[in-house]
């Protein structure tokens, strides 16, 4: 086990502030996108998407915030509750993609016979 120096620890912590950051910038806002394309298309494995990737990017916050000034000393807490929120959002993402085809709204090349079906009928 090396043992680092105050400076490369300090320099270390915000390197990880740094990434933590960024986690959630990038996940906050694949969240909003996922939930504004569920509000445009009411296709619920967006929804899926939003709620997995707003779950792992809550959990990452978490448990940097956990690990960062309330564990400061028993790191494997933090590491323990990120995996935690990671499972769970992986859970939604996962449900999103399995969803059966029944279970869908189609759009795109497929829908355009039945638009064209309704405006026969108009």
């Amino acid at each position: 086990m090396t043992h680092l120096t105050e400076i490369e620890a300090q320099l270390l912590f915000l390197l990880l502030s740094f990434f933590k950051i960024l986690i959630l910038i990038f996940g906050s806002t694949i969240t909003y996108s996922s939930y504004r394309a569920y509000r445009h298309t009411a296709d619920k494995s967006t929804l899926w998407f939003a709620l997995g990737f707003g779950v792992t990017t809550i959990g990452t916050a978490l448990a940097g915030l956990t690990a960062n000034f309330f564990f400061k000393d028993d790191i494997i807490i933090a590491i323990t509750l990120d995996s935690f929120f990671l499972v769970i959002g992986f859970g939604f993402i996962f449900y999103a993609l399995i969803r059966t085809e029944s279970q869908r709204i189609h759009i795109g090349p497929e829908a355009e016979p039945r638009e064209k079906e309704e405006k026969a009928t108009t």
